[in-house]
């Protein structure tokens, strides 16, 4: 009698097989997940920079305050309880948890430097990545600025910016040097 079975190396094979296709594609879909999240933080920062636009011409000046804003995330004007406004105002974070417990999203707020104005969103929780992203006001560009030393942030901002290497990542706006590659939106 002929009994077909399979044998123990072949069962490795095919378990090795599935173990590498399943480590890429998961590697895949955290990239794919977090250009989901830059993306999502693009659009919330343009919304607030027409809303202090706005603010500009009714007011004479920008603000730090979200609530202030004539239009911005509903959780801004809804959150009673800190949850993803600080206290001040003037830190909204993406997936609440405010100042003390950040979700894995963005922490957005405004800054003046030089005479200019940037919408700034730091990504905070606890993942892998803590890349900051930095648009000025005057500017339709947003630049990606990787943590010190994180290797991931610094492969992401490469390429989100669509350089061609680290050598490339340009040097944040805020600090007045020269801005030669943006990412465009």
């Amino acid at each position: 009698m002929n009994k077909k079975a399979f044998t123990l190396i072949e069962m490795l094979v095919v378990v090795l097989i599935i173990a590498i296709l399943s480590a890429i594609g998961i590697m895949q879909y955290t990239h794919m997940v977090e250009r989901t999240r830059v993306g999502e933080a693009q659009n919330l920062i343009g919304l607030a920079i027409y809303a202090q636009e706005r603010q500009m011409m009714r007011k004479g000046r920008y603000t730090t305050v979200w609530t202030s804003l004539d239009a911005g995330p509903l959780a801004a004007y809804m959150d009673k309880k800190g949850d993803f406004i600080s206290d001040d105002g003037e830190t909204f974070f993406t997936k609440g948890g405010g100042p003390a417990t950040p979700r894995n999203g963005y922490a957005i707020h405004f800054e003046s430097a030089q005479d200019r104005w940037f919408a700034v969103a730091q990504r905070v929780g606890n993942g892998t990545y803590q890349y900051t992203l930095v648009r000025p006001f005057d500017d339709d560009v947003t630049y990606c600025i990787p943590s010190s030393g994180n290797q991931d942030d610094e492969n992401m901002c490469v390429d989100i910016m669509a350089l061609d290497s680290i050598a490339d990542l340009p040097p944040d706006p805020r600090e007045g040097g020269p801005t030669a590659f943006a990412l465009w939106f």
